[in-house]
């Protein structure tokens, strides 16, 4: 048997200062439990920003590592252009000719049978021009075989048998050496 001594009112007081002191008690450690968790994420979120900016830095750098490989190849053939230009300048001086006359008489001597390709020169060798392309059949390269051995343009034409060993649908290749002046 328990005998209470207390009044009834204290009795009440004491159990809301305890209820008050277990209530406050709670509250401090969820406040606890919150901050932790606040610092948790924000370190999180630091590491996950670090990440994301390194990730960033990486891919910058690799953008730039392959720009530059980029600009090097380009600075390399806009040199290798400039030389080949320079060339042309030189042997245009040496062997005034007009180009555009040289190429516009080759395309005008291709019938309606033959399509080039390519026109190419070789940079070491500006004398030479290397023609291909495709004929509908054999007559229409020979024809322009003939029509470019007329020319005044041209003192030797290499014209491989091989560009006359089908009948039809012909890939051809030809190499043309111009005439000094």
């Amino acid at each position: 048997m328990e005998i209470n001594l207390l009044p009834p009112q204290q009795i009440k007081k004491i159990r809301l200062v305890k209820l008050f002191q277990k209530t406050t008690w709670l509250i401090f450690l969820a406040m606890l439990i919150n901050f932790a968790g606040l610092g948790y994420l924000y370190f999180l979120n630091y590491d996950l920003e670090k990440a994301l900016v390194e990730t960033k830095s990486k891919s910058l750098e690799k953008n730039i590592e392959e720009q530059a490989k980029n600009l090097a190849y380009l600075e390399e053939k806009v040199k290798k252009t400039y030389g080949f230009v320079e060339k042309a300048k030189d042997l245009n001086q040496e062997n005034p000719l007009k180009w555009s006359e040289v190429l516009e008489e080759l395309i005008l001597f291709c019938g309606e049978g033959i399509k080039l390709g390519a026109i190419n020169m070789d940079e070491k060798n500006l004398k030479e021009i290397r023609v291909s392309g495709t004929a509908k059949n054999r007559e229409e390269i020979i024809q322009l075989k003939e029509k470019l051995g007329d020319s005044a343009f041209y003192e030797k034409i290499d014209f491989p048998i091989s560009n006359l060993t089908s009948k039809e649908n012909i890939n051809f290749e030809f190499t043309l050496t111009l005439k000094n002046g």
